[in-house]
């Protein structure tokens, strides 16, 4: 006969062996690579959805009158989750199943159907509009890319400082693509809207050199894209008068903007100049920076003596 006390001991090893195998178990299951679900289809109802838009800002840090550049991307989330899953049947010795989703096709005019609306916040919670509307008569970039057979859909903005003077402050931007039209209905539903997530950044004043060396290069950045080469010029070699004199990345940056402005200029002994102050400086010609530089010095010559 069992006494109370050893029936008490034996009740609880047993739960505690349950419990053991129990935890063992679920450390297993933990251990075991989860596969990633498939979908059903480009109207099926899969919750990862079809396509997505996004905005991003070309400048992390912005300064008093600085232009406004700004991405936005076209992209598949279904498409993403499609490969991975492809990708891990492959890495894990499955044969991949095909895919029964479709990348829609979206008409290169996408972009002109994003309403963007930039805001400045004030501290008691408001908000003032600055711009709003289609930013098409700003646009710049506009490219199709493809990725591990993802397409990606990019298209930028710039806006002038003297559009969109930007004083100190913080900011809010806001964008929404409008895909009616654009692409079939099927993949977007019966909203038609694409909202991306709203961007917040600070603008504050230039203070160091290095700052206002960045704020001169993004000015001969927006002249450039405006054609005006001459401005090109005087922006960039402001921006190196706030550098430092080592050889930064920045440094080498407003050497090229210059000679590529006076290259389409037709200025090319100017051009060669500016290699060749740039070369002078480099501790080491024998990089692939040093060798292009040479290449495009004895380019320049030829254009020169062609050009007589």
């Amino acid at each position: 006969m069992f006494t109370n006390l050893s029936r008490h001991k034996i009740f609880r090893a047993v739960i505690l062996f349950l419990i053991t195998i129990l935890l063992f178990g679920v450390a297993l299951n933990l251990a075991q690579p989860q596969k990633p679900q498939g979908n059903k289809g480009n109207k099926g109802n899969n919750e990862t959805p079809v396509l997505a838009f996004t905005i991003s800002l070309l400048y992390q840090q912005h300064y008093i009158d600085d232009p406004l550049f700004v991405e936005g991307i076209i992209d598949s989330p279904r498409a993403s989750q499609e490969d991975y899953r492809q990708l891990y049947e492959i890495e894990n010795g499955i044969e991949p199943t095909p895919s029964n989703f479709t990348m829609p096709t979206i008409k290169e005019d996408w972009a002109t159907t994003v309403m963007l609306t930039l805001y400045k916040l004030n501290s008691k919670g408001g908000k003032e509009t600055i711009i709003s509307g289609n930013w098409d008569a700003h646009k710049i970039d506009s490219e199709k890319t493809i990725v591990q057979s993802i397409d990606t859909y990019r298209q930028k903005w710039a806006i002038p400082n003297n559009i969109v003077r930007l004083n100190e402050g913080k900011y809010r931007l806001e964008a929404t693509w409008n895909a009616k039209n654009k692409v079939d209905p099927s993949f977007v539903g019966t909203n038609s809207n694409l909202t991306a997530t709203a961007l917040e950044f600070i603008v504050k004043a230039p203070l160091s050199d290095y700052e206002k060396g960045l704020h001169l290069q993004r000015l001969a950045r927006l002249a450039y894209l405006q054609g005006d080469f001459q401005n090109v010029i005087k922006h960039s070699q402001e921006a190196l008068t706030k550098f430092n004199s080592k050889l930064t990345q920045d440094v080498i940056k407003s050497y090229f903007t210059i000679a590529n402005a006076q290259i389409r200029l037709k200025d090319y002994p100017s051009a060669i100049m500016t290699y060749q102050k740039l070369l002078d400086k480099m501790p080491d010609k024998d990089t692939e920076v040093g060798e292009f530089i040479l290449d495009r010095i004895d380019m320049l010559k030829k254009l020169d003596v062609s050009n007589k």
